[in-house]
């Protein structure tokens, strides 16, 4: 697993930002984005950039590593929503699920991503080297 510093950095400063962001009390806020479920959106997208930052900063590949992101980001997403009432927001269960969508849909997306990136390297491969290899397991001793 590949890290990152700069890009944690830069994933830390998206995660606190939008933590300040959910944290603004509702009588300062100029719009009401609840109107047609329009922040559940936002919670979702909010937790997809979260989570796709946080694995770009890390760059791993294994489950472990993918199931630990998302629910750290997830535990955040929680956090975030519990601590909204002392600020004159609202917890809401639904903002958290979507919260927790927008995780899962980053991590499909990344995966994705990661598994067509193996099969491109992989297809580079010398067919030599690929012939070698086989050639060799195949002729191993039990």
């Amino acid at each position: 697993m590949k890290f990152h510093p700069i890009r944690l950095t830069l994933s830390i400063a998206v995660i606190l930002g939008m933590f300040v962001v959910t944290h603004i009390p509702q009588d300062r806020m100029s719009v009401d984005l609840g109107t047609f479920g329009f922040d559940k959106l936002l919670h979702a997208g909010a937790y997809f950039i979260i989570t796709l930052s946080v694995l770009w900063s890390f760059e791993g590949r294994h489950r472990l590593f993918l199931t630990t992101v998302a629910c750290t980001v997830a535990s955040w997403g929680a956090f975030d929503e519990l601590t909204q009432p002392m600020f004159g927001r609202t917890t809401s269960a639904g903002d958290w699920l979507a919260d927790c969508v927008g995780v899962g849909l980053a991590v499909l997306l990344y995966r994705g991503i990661k598994m067509i990136s193996d099969k491109q390297k992989q297809q580079e491969i010398d067919p030599c080297e690929e012939y070698i290899e086989i050639s060799v397991e195949e002729n191993k001793v039990s």
